[in-house]
């Protein structure tokens, strides 16, 4: 299982060096890329926990993420947040419709895509190859390898999988709640929280500036970050040799470098 997870975030990173950066400087990147790979993979100790003693729970559990993913919007199977969602959907298509590197020629200067785009690579790669839809489709697979990676690295911290585990990954809220009701608080509106609360109002959108979103909204909104971010931060915790820490957090900038420079001082610790 950390093999399939540093393999599921190096093949984007790979993809980036040898599709957007120039062959003098993505020949060598790669080749030490593939290096460092085989190298930690060697050092990379395995599962500590027997996580497939109970195939039958698991199986359900799994059964469980694929809903999940799903419902997220991702692929475009069911309803999606109109927000993140058109965003990131309008990238997808130029990762599939444009060559690599992605470049606006239009106005008076080139612009280059410039993005976390590591999550979509692969996919857009497929539906390069087989047609976008087949490439949109194909987000769910992707999607769902690293959540079912990150939620068996999790129960191996936790040393077993059982559906506490389940409920934490997929029901897991921030502290947004602190500064909704402290912005209510005093703004007047203290009589108000509940009435708002039951309506739906966004937490996230109280303090523009920082949030510290649920797992549920993570995945719905910010999944190109969230998954990738998930499977690495597994990773780091881990892993015990200094070298293979460095090389599993430099691979996260290309997915979310804000979360990742936030978790700076917990690598040098």
């Amino acid at each position: 299982i950390p093999i399939f997870a540093y393999a599921y975030l190096c093949i984007p990173v790979l993809q980036f060096l040898l599709g957007w950066v120039r062959p003098i400087l993505s020949i060598p990147l790669a080749l030490a890329l593939v290096y460092s790979l085989i190298r930690v993979i060697q050092k990379t100790s395995p599962i500590q926990t027997g996580l497939f003693s109970n195939k039958r729970k698991l199986a359900v559990m799994i059964a469980i993420l694929v809903v999940w993913v799903i419902s997220s919007g991702i692929g475009g199977l069911v309803w999606q947040n109109r927000w993140d969602h058109m965003y990131r959907n309008a990238i997808f298509r130029d990762l599939v419709a444009y060559d690599w590197p992605v470049i606006n020629l239009a106005g008076d200067a080139p612009r280059g895509l410039c993005y976390y785009i590591g999550f979509w690579l692969p996919s857009a790669a497929i539906g390069k190859l087989f047609g976008f839809q087949i490439g949109y489709l194909f987000q769910i697979v992707w999607a769902l390898i690293g959540v079912v990676l990150a939620f068996l690295l999790i129960c191996e911290y936790l040393g077993g999988v059982n559906y506490t585990a389940l409920l934490l990954f997929l029901f897991f809220s921030g502290l947004d709640i602190i500064p909704f009701l402290l912005y209510n608080i005093h703004a007047g509106n203290a009589g108000e929280i509940l009435i708002r609360l039951l309506q739906g109002e966004h937490l996230e959108l109280q303090l523009f500036q920082f949030n510290s979103s649920s797992n549920m909204t993570l995945l719905y909104w910010l999944y190109n970050q969230t998954i990738p971010f998930w499977v690495g931060f597994m990773l780091v915790l881990r892993e015990k040799r200094s070298a293979s820490l460095v090389f599993t957090y430099a691979l996260l900038l290309l997915f979310a470098p804000f979360p990742t420079l936030a978790m700076l001082p917990l690598v040098i610790y």
